[in-house]
């Protein structure tokens, strides 16, 4: 397998990372908040979301420790969706000229979570029983 440009460019981590995820993700637009262990707090725009993790795009590059807090506001067909969860900062990549792409693993979101991430993902919630 080789190295497509877009591997190069930063916009995806090497190699077929679809392949790797637990779950599908969903393009989305909404505000981000990062909290880290130490309280400090970053703002970022959501690039997609999914049921296991949410990736956030930031102007500069960030190292969050292994466990932050993530706070989540997203509109999805004029319902507002705001998730907050416990999360892994999983990477960091350049996402071109839109900043750097921060992953985030989502770390057991609790109920009104998980609906909010259903909804946005269009998982059907009986599924999650």
């Amino acid at each position: 397998m080789g190295i497509e440009e877009s591997d190069l460019l930063g916009s995806r981590p090497p190699g077929n990372r679809q392949e790797e995820r637990a779950a599908k993700r969903y393009p989305c637009s909404g505000k981000a908040r990062i909290v880290t262990s130490s309280g400090a707090t970053v703002e970022g725009r959501m690039f997609d979301i999914s049921m296991t993790g949410a990736s956030v795009l930031l102007d500069d590059r960030a190292n969050f420790g292994p466990r932050c807090t993530i706070a989540i506001t997203v509109y999805k067909g004029g319902t507002l969706h705001n998730i907050q969860a416990t999360a892994r900062f999983v990477h960091a990549s350049l996402a071109g000229q839109s900043g750097f792409k921060h992953g985030f693993e989502f770390d057991s979101p609790d109920a009104a979570a998980v609906k909010s991430l259903a909804a946005l993902t269009n998982t059907p919630v009986a599924s999650l029983i």
